[in-house]
């Protein structure tokens, strides 16, 4: 199998992944509910447009090297339904903001776990400028996971407060530095030299 084959079955993944994810983003940034949160609708213009960016390269990457985005996409689509229609397949019916922020930081997770695979074949096969722009890619999107972690606690209790539900509409404050500490908690663990002490 040559090289550009190989690297083209894990563009394939990342396009079939990101064009759901930026046709999902898109519906989001026209719908009146998301609207409501000027904080969210910043992020997810943010959101579209990096991802609208990396399927231009993906695209182009897959056309030069003798593929074709349709045809990727539909490759790979098979193997990936089940993530993806699990996910987006939600985010067609009506639902809480909060509840499709989740998605999208599940379907971002996927595309960066995606990004890391597609990193480490192009340097497995020393395909260095290729892992370049790969980890250019993860580097755009992991930012964008963190801060929907961040402003999710957020949505999730205005939501609520917009239901009068709750009491403590500060909350979101202390959920969303637990979650990072979390988080934060589980790096140090499997790697000591992270750790803030050392």
């Amino acid at each position: 199998m040559e090289v550009n084959e190989i690297l083209r079955d894990y563009v394939g993944d990342l396009l079939a992944v990101e064009n759901n994810c930026f046709e999902a983003i898109k519906r989001q940034n026209g719908d009146a509910n998301f609207a409501r949160y000027s904080d969210v609708l910043l992020l997810l213009k943010q959101i579209e447009t990096t991802v609208k960016t990396q399927l231009s390269w993906l695209d182009d990457y897959s056309n030069s090297t003798g593929g074709g985005a349709k045809t990727e996409i539909k490759k790979a689509a098979a193997s990936l339904a089940g993530a993806i229609s699990g996910v987006y397949g939600k985010m067609m019916r009506e639902d809480a903001v909060s509840r499709s922020l989740r998605d999208d930081y599940v379907t971002l997770t996927l595309i960066a776990v995606n990004c890391s695979m597609f990193h480490t074949a192009a340097l497995a096969l020393n395909e260095t400028s290729v892992a370049e722009v790969a980890l250019k890619h993860m580097n755009e999107i992991v930012p964008l996971v963190v801060e929907l972690g961040r402003i999710i606690p957020s949505v999730v209790t205005r939501e609520l407060a917009e239901e009068n539900k709750i009491v403590d509409t500060s909350a979101w404050v202390a959920a969303a530095e637990k979650t990072r500490e979390v988080w934060r908690n589980a790096a140090c663990e499997r790697n000591p030299d992270l750790h803030p002490m050392n």
